[in-house]
């Protein structure tokens, strides 16, 4: 996989794990960690924080 960076192309290494609920029909959470040199680099989370179903 690729990320980028200052416009340019490099390899680098990253995960991303995404929660979905049925009953809610959305992701609730995602994790995204890109690693460079074997350790994590930049990690970023979202979680959802409320919902409601339309009737």
């Amino acid at each position: 996989m690729n990320a980028k960076r200052l416009d340019r192309l490099y390899d680098a290494p990253f995960t991303e794990t995404y929660w979905y609920a049925p009953s809610v029909k959305k992701v609730i959470k995602s994790d995204y960690v890109l690693y460079l040199d074997h350790r994590a680099l930049l990690t970023r989370t979202s979680e959802l924080s409320a919902f409601s179903l339309a009737p």
